[in-house]
């Protein structure tokens, strides 16, 4: 029996939410469907070796240049499904659908509720308009681009959420306290002001480290280094580069908190990562992360733009948290159970594909 074929157009395998999704699902999905993987461009640096029979990668270094060799490659997979993500694939989708393949369906997956850019905003409302069908990462970015646009197609929520059975969480150890965070190194993540919050915090436990995972332009790394040196940060801040996604539980497992100050995100993917492995997140209730964390119930919300005195509030709260064992035993157990029942990004993304086949 033929399976259907699906695939996946993207930019480039990076470091990034999106990118760390197709890994995790990639295997899965090819057992259920013919489902590969098109980058647009050969600067591809975060993927399995193994799995690279399942990608189509672009020898171009840009998109534009890569244009005419992609549609042709599509051309020859003929696919009954693609799926478009991040606003450098949408061109290329529209342009596939509207004059190489008129039958395909077009799938855009949206992945924030709010635009980083004006090229990001200006494909993001062509693909809303073309597509035959739309996909979220989370209730909440369905609800806000729902309310911006007249959507008449057909809609699915693909949650990024992986490997959702609880994991085995460590318990409380000596200090020094350990902070994570894991993900794309870019001034949306904020991390200045993690950084400037540290600084206020190391008055009250100097006995902390805060490991940083991920890559970003050298320009960025830069001026975090340059920060952190200013803020006599340099003995407790390491940053770590990147870790391949299976890697995701042994290293989760050696921290407390995962902090990410984000001034905008969609589900935030290492954010759930870190609470199934029973961190605790201390985060902005920005995209999907206010439905999913509750104040000292499962994480530690912060509001944006906070003062010296304010850091002050949330370094105490961390150390009653940490001091107080049964309450961080309560916290770690409520973030690891918190996705446990929940249909994951494998699952939704195959009832999707298995719905629209019918």
């Amino acid at each position: 029996m033929r399976k259907v074929k699906v695939i996946h157009v993207i930019s480039s395998m990076q470091l990034g939410g999106v990118e760390k999704g197709i890994n995790l699902s990639i295997k899965e999905l090819s057992d259920v469907f013919n489902y590969k993987v098109l980058t647009l461009t050969n600067n591809n640096t975060f993927y399995n070796e193994n799995d690279s029979n399942h990608f189509l990668f672009s020898k171009k270094k840009f998109v534009v240049f890569s244009l005419l060799s992609s549609l042709l490659q599509l051309k020859k997979e003929q696919p009954d499904f693609i799926v478009s993500s991040l606003w450098k694939s949408v061109a290329f989708s529209i342009i596939y659908k509207k004059f190489v393949n008129k039958k395909v369906k077009l799938i855009a997956f949206i992945h924030s509720e709010k635009y980083f850019h004006l090229f990001d905003k200006i494909f993001t409302n062509l693909i809303l308009k073309y597509a035959d069908v739309i996909a979220f990462d989370s209730n909440n970015t369905l609800k806000v681009l729902k309310a911006k646009n007249r959507l008449t197609q057909n809609l699915f929520i693909i949650p990024y959420i992986f490997n959702n059975q609880k994991q085995v969480a460590n318990e409380v150890s000596n200090l020094p306290i350990k902070f994570l965070f894991a993900g794309r190194l870019d001034g949306i993540k904020n991390l200045s002001a993690v950084l400037d919050f540290l600084s206020v915090f190391k008055q009250t436990q100097n006995e902390f480290i805060f490991h940083i995972y991920g890559e970003g332009k050298s320009s960025y790394l830069n001026h975090l280094k340059q920060r952190i040196n200013l803020l006599n940060l340099s003995e407790n801040i390491s940053f770590k580069g990147s870790f391949g996604a299976n890697e995701t539980s042994k290293i989760y497992s050696q921290y407390h908190f995962y902090i990410q100050f984000s001034k905008n995100e969609g589900m935030a993917m290492s954010i759930v990562d870190a609470m199934i492995h029973g961190i605790i997140p201390i985060a902005t209730p920005v995209g999907e992360i206010k439905n999913y964390i509750t104040h000292l119930q499962n994480g530690i919300l912060i509001e944006h733009n906070l003062n010296d005195e304010n850091y002050k509030v949330l370094a105490q709260t961390i150390m009653d948290l940490y001091n107080n064992f049964q309450e961080f035993s309560r916290l770690k157990n409520n973030a690891s159970n918190y996705f446990s029942n929940q249909k994951n990004y494998i699952q939704s993304f195959k009832e999707m594909i298995d719905t629209l086949n019918r």
